[in-house]
């Protein structure tokens, strides 16, 4: 599905990548593991094109990944990055705001469904009513993870997504994701739970370069 095809990057003096070879077949579920600072975010946003190589292609569905197809490539992709920023609104406002984008306005089921998510991650209904800014990281990450859940695609790309929350909600969210079997999810954590299920399949970055 996704492919990664002898990916060069270097930042000045340091080599980040080099001759990267990575394939995420669909459906896999795949753990980017490795120290900090190794290139996994760098090599996540890569594919989405935040970033770019120095060389090499990456490809979707056998198609080039550039800047004439990028923005219908990220629209079938649900990213949760680690460094979640939405504007200082209620939530309730930023949910209206995100499926009121001209390629969310099909997904017309979200409303009905919002109150069983946020029952799910164990949040009330009146976190709607506060401002982004005054949540908690780990409330900030539930309302993330719920939107990329209504957003109803296919692939997820989850980047340090339950750093913030305990053990009891850290093994929820996981089970949530694993049991999408028709789902293709790639994710970067340093929480054992994520790294010790026999379920995800790990690519070690360290190894790779």
């Amino acid at each position: 599905m996704i492919k990664l095809k002898n990916i060069n990057l270097r930042f000045g003096n340091k080599v980040l990548f080099d001759n990267l070879n990575f394939h995420i077949k669909q459906n896999d579920k795949i753990l980017i593991s490795g120290k900090s600072g190794i290139g996994k975010t760098t090599l996540m946003q890569m594919i989405l094109g935040f970033s770019e190589a120095n060389s090499g292609k990456i490809f979707f569905k056998s198609e080039k990944i550039d800047r004439k197809n990028i923005w219908d490539i990220r629209n079938k992709i649900s990213y949760v990055p680690q460094n979640i920023r939405f504007k200082h609104l209620k939530i309730e406002l930023i949910f209206q705001n995100i499926f009121d984008l001209k390629h969310n306005k099909t997904i017309s089921n979200w409303i009905e469904k919002l109150p069983k998510l946020l029952e799910f991650f164990e949040l009330d209904e009146d976190i709607l009513e506060k401002n982004w800014n005054d949540l908690s990281g780990g409330e900030k990450q539930r309302i993330s993870l719920i939107i990329a859940s209504l957003l109803n695609r296919k692939i997820f790309f989850l980047d340090e997504v339950t750093s913030a929350l305990d053990e009891s909600l850290k093994m929820k969210t996981i089970n949530y994701f694993l049991e999408k079997e028709d789902s293709t999810i790639l994710m970067i954590s340093h929480d054992k739970s994520w790294c010790e299920n026999n379920y995800i399949k790990n690519f070690d970055l360290e190894k790779q370069i």
